[in-house]
């Protein structure tokens, strides 16, 4: 068990250097291509060729273009620095909970309060990663084709749809609750006046409809 716990606190530790080391390469590309560099000389060329295989999903979310002052490197960058070290907290953390858990394991306190508050926060901590790579694996072209996807999009939703919902409600129901449809704006027809109705009943924003002549 502590071979385990000293494992994880060490994989932590190696994510959190290679991840400050693998995004100051994304960094330098885009400071180097700020400062005029040439593309290429030896060091920008070999930043690109290194960096760019991990650009090019993002950079195809926003039409695959080139512009001048070249942002998608930079975006990678940071989202390479957040990946990591979110995952080398949550290696820590783990090594944590596991050294905790072989602990009250060792003292025979397999039914005691403290075993159970460990392996509480081991669910935690397994849920909150799910939730993080829904989060973040469409921006590496992961979708809902994948089958990982969908587990994770399957046992996440129940939380997320509520503070989704609740988010809308909140941020967009009071700008658009104001919102008024005249009935002369959509005509006698009472058939346009129901499909209207219907399709804002399915949408997923609220809406307060008045007809008013």
């Amino acid at each position: 068990m502590n071979l385990i716990v000293l494992a994880l606190y060490g994989l932590s530790a190696v994510v959190f250097w290679g991840t400050i080391a693998f995004a100051a390469l994304f960094f330098l590309r885009v400071l180097l291509s700020w400062l005029g560099a040439n593309p290429f000389g030896r060091v920008p060329y070999h930043l690109t060729r290194i960096t760019e295989p991990m650009v090019r999903p993002i950079r195809n979310q926003f039409g695959g273009r080139y512009m001048r002052y070249d942002l998608i490197p930079l975006v990678m960058g940071v989202l390479i620095l957040v990946m990591g070290l979110f995952v080398s907290s949550m290696l820590g953390q783990l090594g944590s909970i596991i050294g905790a858990i072989g602990q009250n394991a060792m003292l025979g306190k397999l039914a005691s309060a403290a075993m159970a508050g460990e392996l509480i926060r081991l669910l935690g901590l397994l849920y909150v990663i799910a939730i993080f790579l829904r989060l973040f694996l469409p921006f590496f072209g992961v979708g809902y084709r994948s089958k990982s996807f969908r587990f994770l999009f399957v046992i996440t939703e129940p939380l997320l749809k509520p503070l989704r919902e609740a988010l809308e409600r909140h941020t967009l129901a009071p700008a658009l609750q104001a919102l008024e449809i005249r009935e002369s704006e959509l005509g006698p027809d009472a058939e346009v006046r129901g499909a209207v109705l219907l399709a804002l009943q399915h949408s997923e924003t609220y809406y307060r409809v008045v007809f008013r002549a």
